[in-house]
């Protein structure tokens, strides 16, 4: 009777799909309604400048005009478990099938005309790469000129606040300026959301304020001077982060 030597060896291959998505909401109609610059995974402060250097000068105009301002702000808090995969694949021995390299290579001797059946152990295992956490603010600062002459120098100065019981007001826990070089200049009637997100160190307080500070120098009343028109919103921060796994 011929007998023929059959070695076994395994080859495995893991693929793993993921899909996610984000909802962020949107403010007034304007256009702008879209995320600003920054790192695709969002681990980046995004439409943020420096709020004493907020925007470039733009040029100068004749005539002035008026503001109309509002916001749309929401805290966030995530943490991010970042994983990755191992997975080995071993032959079980028994009294047809001898094992070697650790289990990973099985022989077995097969008479002719008959079946030998190889048993297998799989072993996956699933492991933490990263642990991260994110906390921050994120929104848009909508802004509409209402006048007759398009805006001179507009630049948007940011302030997050916490109420300080002992001296009894809202106070800065962060001053950011806003990214305006989306539209640097708002023509008469046009409105435009300028979007902004900025991570923290950690929560600070439940519940906070904040206000946008919106500058023109052509305001009507205040030409040549640099005027304010603010905005305000406040917001309450995730008590529990989001959990965000990513394999």
């Amino acid at each position: 009777m011929r007998k023929g030597l059959k070695l076994f060896s395994i080859a495995v291959a893991l693929a793993v799909v993921l899909s996610g998505s984000a909802v962020y909401f949107l403010g007034p109609a304007a256009s702008g309604l879209n995320r600003g610059p920054g790192t695709p995974d969002g681990d980046q402060n995004k439409g943020i400048t420096d709020p004493d250097d907020s925007a470039a000068p733009t040029a100068d105009v004749c005539g002035t005009t008026t503001l109309e301002t509002s916001k749309q702000t929401e805290g966030f808090w995530e943490k991010k478990v970042i994983y990755d995969w191992s997975i080995d694949k071993y032959v079980i021995e028994n009294e047809e099938v001898s094992v070697s390299d650790a289990g990973r290579l099985g022989t077995a001797i097969v008479p002719e005309g008959e079946t030998v059946t190889v048993d297998y152990l799989l072993d996956v295992r699933r492991y933490v790469v990263e642990e991260k956490e994110m906390v921050g603010v994120s929104g848009y600062v909508c802004v509409k000129n209402t006048g007759d002459c398009p805006t001179e120098n507009l630049a948007i100065v940011d302030h997050l606040q916490v109420y300080d019981e002992e001296a009894g007001a809202y106070v800065d826990v962060a001053v950011f300026g806003v990214d305006t070089s989306s539209r640097p200049v708002l023509q008469p009637g046009e409105e435009h959301a300028y979007y902004f997100e900025y991570h923290l160190d950690g929560p600070v307080a439940a519940e906070y304020c904040n206000m946008a500070c919106v500058s023109i120098t052509n305001h009507e009343g205040h030409d040549g001077e640099k005027h304010y028109v603010p905005a305000y919103d406040s917001f309450r921060m995730p008590s529990e982060p989001r959990l965000i796994e990513v394999d």
